[in-house]
C-alpha cells in the first residue's frame, strides 16, 4: 500500500511538473534565492513541487525556493510595414552593406533636356576668332540614351541615434551613350542635328536613413558622370563642300537628388519588399560641340573654318520612384524626373554579393 502510494506520488509530481512547463515551452529553473538557473527540475534530493503553483518548488533539506522562469516569446512582426530585415529590404537597392560587399548593376538612363541655353558661341575663320551673337541664339535641345554598368561598394554602417543608421556606399559607372544635340535658328526655323556616341563613366555615392522599427525612410544620392570628351558626332545636314570636317562634343553632369519614402512588405516571394519615395533632385548638364572643317574655296584658297558651342541647363526637377527587393540579393529600381520643359528616367537591376560569397 506504502509503495503504490510512493508511485502515485511520483506519477502525480511529474504530471503537475509538466503542465507547469508546459505553460511556458521555453524557460529555466531558478534559485529564488541565488537568481543562479539550476537543471529542468531541481535535482537536489528531496526538492519538492508547490501543491498549489507548479512553477515552484522548495527543498526542505537545503532550504532553498526555486521557481520556474519561461523564456521571453519573441514578438511576432504583422505582416505591413517595413517587416524585413533592414538589411534586406528595398530602401537599399544600391547599397551593399559592409566591408567586402559589393553590387553589379545593369543601368539605363534616358534624358531629353528641351531648352538649353548656349551660354558661349563662337567661329573662326582661318584662325581668326569672333563671338556670335546669343542675344537671339538658336534654341537648343539635347538628349542621350546611355547604357552602364553601375558597382556599388559597401562601407560599414554609421549608427546615429536611437534605433537609426546610415547605410552609405560609394558607386562608379562605366558604359556608352548616343547622343542627339539640335539647334533651331529662332528666324529660319533651319534645324541642325549632331548625333553621334562616345563612352560615359563617373562616380558618385548612394546613401539611405532608416529606423528598424520605422517604414519610412529618407536618401541622398550624387552622382557625376563624363565621356572624356571624346564623343564623336556628325552634323546632319552635312555641309556641302568637299572638305574634310571634325565633331566633337564634350559633356558631364551633374546630379543631387533628395528623396523619402515608405517600404512595407508584399507577402509575395519574388517581390517581398517594396518602397515608392518621391523627392526633388539638382541637374547640372554642361555640353560643348567643337567642330571644324578644312577644304578649298572655288578660288583656289585653303579655309579652314571651326565652330564653338557651349550649352548648359541647370534645372530642379522633381522625382519620384521604387525600388523592390526581389528574390535573393536581386534588387531594382526604378524611377521618372521632371519639370515643364525636360524630363528623364532611370532603370536598373542591381545584384548585391559579398566577397566571400566567391570562396565558397
Amino acid at each position: 500500500m506504502l509503495r503504490t502510494r510512493f508511485v502515485l506520488s511520483v506519477v502525480l509530481i511529474l504530471a503537475v511538473n509538466s503542465l507547469g512547463q508546459s505553460a511556458f515551452a521555453q524557460g529555466t529553473w531558478v534559485n529564488s534565492k541565488t537568481g543562479q538557473t539550476v537543471p529542468s527540475m531541481p535535482g537536489l534530493p528531496g526538492t519538492q513541487l508547490d501543491p498549489t503553483d507548479p512553477n515552484r518548488a522548495f527543498n526542505p533539506t537545503t532550504g532553498n525556493n526555486y521557481h520556474w522562469e519561461p523564456s521571453e516569446t519573441p514578438k511576432t512582426k504583422p505582416s505591413v510595414g517595413l517587416r524585413v530585415p533592414v538589411e534586406q529590404s528595398a530602401p537599399l537597392a544600391q547599397i551593399p552593406q559592409g566591408l567586402g560587399s559589393f553590387g553589379l548593376a545593369a543601368r539605363y538612363d534616358g534624358e531629353f533636356l528641351h531648352s538649353m541655353k548656349i551660354t558661349n558661341h563662337s567661329a573662326s575663320l582661318n584662325g581668326i576668332v569672333s563671338s556670335g551673337n546669343l542675344s537671339n541664339a538658336s534654341k537648343t535641345s539635347f538628349k542621350y540614351n546611355a547604357g552602364t554598368v553601375d558597382i556599388p561598394i559597401g562601407l560599414p554602417t554609421f549608427h546615429l541615434f536611437g534605433d537609426s543608421s546610415l547605410y552609405i556606399a560609394p558607386v562608379f559607372t562605366v558604359g556608352a551613350a548616343v547622343y542627339d544635340l539640335k539647334f533651331r535658328d529662332r528666324q529660319s526655323g533651319a534645324t541642325t542635328t549632331y548625333t553621334g556616341s562616345g563612352p560615359m563613366i563617373g562616380g558618385g555615392f548612394g546613401s539611405t536613413i532608416m529606423n528598424a522599427h520605422c517604414p519610412y525612410f529618407g536618401g541622398l544620392d550624387i552622382l557625376y558622370r563624363d565621356n572624356l570628351g571624346v564623343g564623336g558626332i556628325r552634323p546632319s545636314p552635312t555641309s556641302s563642300t568637299n572638305g574634310s570636317q571634325t565633331n566633337t562634343l564634350s559633356y558631364y553632369e551633374w546630379n543631387v537628388a533628395a528623396r523619402g519614402g515608405y517600404s512595407f512588405a508584399t507577402g509575395f516571394p519574388f517581390a517581398p519588399s517594396v518602397s515608392p519615395w518621391a523627392g526633388v533632385e539638382f541637374d547640372s548638364t554642361n555640353v560643348k560641340l567643337i567642330g571644324s572643317e578644312s577644304f578649298t574655296s572655288l578660288l583656289g584658297q585653303a579655309l579652314s573654318v571651326g565652330i564653338k558651342n557651349e550649352v548648359t541647363a541647370n534645372d530642379f526637377k522633381g522625382i519620384a520612384g521604387l525600388d523592390a527587393r526581389f528574390c535573393g540579393q536581386l534588387f531594382g529600381r526604378a524611377q521618372v524626373s521632371f519639370n515643364d520643359t525636360d524630363y528623364a528616367v532611370m532603370a536598373k537591376l542591381v545584384y548585391q554579393f559579398d566577397l566571400s560569397d566567391l570562396w565558397k
